[in-house]
């Protein structure tokens, strides 16, 4: 471990307004944005809509799928193990509430949130007009992970900035793609 990143006083006070159990169907909701069989149906529904509609084609759903693979990877096997930062639901579960687990793992940064955020960059980059919907779907998965009480808000930012780097590197496939030229 390279760095301690303990709670900062912001993460509570966010934590303590946004962490559930709130109104069941707000649980329920939570629940769905954070599953990862939910995530990964969403991710295959996106790839086949960038697919059709992006002027990238296929290539453009290729490398959005591609950036869901090398986001979670880094992000868990290289990122995770430098801070190992605890969970909130492990660290004080006697002030919070994990409604539905506390999941394995460290907790910064949040894998789901910088999963959504590089996948919303390559499509919103690759497919006009999908950007606000992609964004609004990142937003409510950051939610949902302060929600069910196992990240910190610091742990979803982080993933956000991370996830948004992710993304714009990927991007940088596509032009590359179209830059390299086949010798005549």
């Amino acid at each position: 471990m390279l760095f301690a990143t303990p709670a900062l006083p912001l993460d509570w006070e966010v934590l303590d307004l946004l962490n559930g159990p709130g109104h069941p169907a707000l649980d329920r909701l939570a629940m769905a944005l954070s599953s990862t069989p939910s995530l990964l149906g969403m991710l295959v529904l996106l790839a086949a809509y960038v697919a059709w509609k992006s002027p990238h084609g296929i290539w453009g759903a290729v490398v959005l799928l591609a950036t869901a693979g090398v986001s979670d990877f880094g992000t868990s096997h290289l990122v995770k193990p430098i801070f190992q930062r605890q969970r909130p639901c492990r660290e004080r579960p006697d002030l919070v509430t994990a409604i539905d687990g506390c999941g394995p793992g460290y907790a910064f940064p949040s894998n789901h949130a910088t999963n959504v955020a590089a996948v919303a960059m390559v499509a919103a980059w690759t497919t006009p007009g999908v950007g606000p919907a992609v964004t609004v779907l990142a937003l409510a998965v950051g939610w949902s992970r302060i929600h069910l009480g196992v990240h910190w808000p610091t742990d979803v930012l982080a993933g956000f900035i991370l996830g948004l780097g992710i993304g714009w590197l990927m991007t940088r496939l596509i032009l590359l793609r179209h830059s390299i030229r086949p010798a005549r």
